[in-house]
């Protein structure tokens, strides 16, 4: 799966709100919506989300992107 699609699976899954993942990253809710809706996004900013997110949900979108 792609970085994209798992991160759109895991707000779902965990509920988790693209403002307060904007506001823990210091990222834009657009650029986050742009990334969700399948535009690229830089690698140091993948990681400030993967950051910003609870242990679970971190764990639940690497599992699915690893699982392709």
């Amino acid at each position: 799966m792609d970085f994209h699609d798992a991160f759109k699976e895991t707000l779902s899954r965990f509920d988790l709100d693209v403002v307060d993942l904007a506001s823990a990253t210091g990222l834009s809710v657009m650029r986050i919506g742009q990334f969700k809706n399948g535009q690229n996004i830089r690698i140091d900013n993948l990681q400030r989300l993967l950051e910003a997110m609870p242990p679970e949900a971190k764990k639940f979108m690497l599992l699915l992107v690893a699982e392709g």
